[in-house]
């Protein structure tokens, strides 16, 4: 009796996981796909990082994605959707250098090293929120959307 109920309750929880609670929030957006590609100064940017942070009556999260070695990206959302929601963002794209190994400052000799910080690889302005003159507008059906950086806006 007893592993019958288990086998039973095992069942039941594998379809909850399956299934889902109900499947996707009806409140929240209905994510389009969103790719592009970025140069600066008409070379392919590999190793970026694109965020679309919306704006104004935009709904829905932040998105971003990384570019590939041919400088192509595509935007997953927050929650691990493809894609973004309809709407109005403004985008920043950043290429971070690689964090370098510094020798320690602390007085304790055999301290782990730490990281430095990482420096941007692009114009600061790209990378910022507050700064970046990148926007986008992601249209019904998605959206291709390409970035032409300059290295001396």
């Amino acid at each position: 009796m007893r592993n019958r109920w288990l086998g039973s309750t095992s069942l039941g929880l594998l379809l909850l996981l399956v299934v889902g609670c109900g499947g996707r929030d009806p409140n929240l957006p209905e994510m389009v796909p969103v790719s592009g590609t970025v140069t600066l100064d008409q070379k392919l940017v590999s190793d970026a990082v694109v965020w679309f942070i919306p704006t104004g009556s935009t709904r829905g999260s932040a998105a971003g994605g990384r570019t590939n070695q041919d400088g192509k990206y595509e935007l997953v959302s927050t929650r691990g959707e493809t894609g973004t929601a309809v709407g109005e963002y403004r985008v920043t794209i950043e290429v971070m250098a690689g964090m370098n190994m510094m020798p320690s400052t602390a007085d304790k000799p055999g301290s782990p090293p730490v990281l430095s910080p990482s420096s941007q690889l692009l114009p600061a302005m790209y990378g910022s929120r507050v700064q970046t003159p990148l926007t986008a507008t992601v249209s019904a059906g998605g959206s291709v959307i390409d970035f032409a950086l300059q290295s001396k806006p």
